[in-house]
């Protein structure tokens, strides 16, 4: 199945965070693949101690994009092909251990930001809706991000929206760690 958790609101990384972890306490392996992020958020610290989560973050991170210069997007989007070469060898991985399974173990992977990374180029849409329409029947798989592409929508069994009514921000209040990074 596939999950869609987008909207201009706090939570949908905690959402897919709290979704790793129930599936590692239930023994399902989870891949946890973030983009546009600087690998130093708090939910990561927390996942990289849970046994079964694969985590997969990007060595660099120029801020925001409309703050990147060319080069920057460039060397953004050569990083992010290569995460999501690496999730597709792991996933090859998983497929060879569910092949010698009984049950019908499965894996939850989580895309967080890819629609943000897929909205500016940095990474191939079409690269990944390949990837969900080959897994997306098998495994479970996790979308995060603001305006999903129409056709992440169409693919998605779950679509969970988080609207911002009000925000700190607003008021020049920064994200302040533990809360909201």
């Amino acid at each position: 199945m596939i999950e869609l958790y987008c909207g201009d609101g706090k939570g949908k990384t905690t959402a897919a965070t709290g979704l790793a972890i129930r599936a590692a306490g239930n023994y399902i392996p989870v891949v946890f693949v973030q983009f546009m992020k600087d690998g130093s958020s708090g939910e990561l610290k927390v996942l990289k101690k849970i046994e079964g989560v694969r985590l997969l973050v990007p060595d660099v991170c120029f801020g925001f994009v409309k703050y990147m210069t060319e080069e920057q997007k460039r060397e953004t989007a050569l990083v992010y092909e290569s995460l999501f070469r690496q999730l597709e060898q792991i996933v090859g991985t998983i497929e060879t251990e569910k092949r010698g399974m009984l049950d019908n173990m499965q894996a939850v992977i989580i895309l967080d930001e890819v629609t943000h990374a897929c909205n500016h180029g940095l990474l191939s849409k079409q690269a990944v809706i390949s990837f969900l329409d080959r897994y997306g029947q098998d495994m479970e798989i996790v979308l995060t991000g603001r305006d999903p592409a129409e056709e992440f929508r169409e693919r998605a069994d779950y679509i969970t929206e988080m609207r911002k009514v009000r925000h700190p921000y607003e008021r020049g209040i920064k994200a302040r760690k533990g809360i909201e990074k």
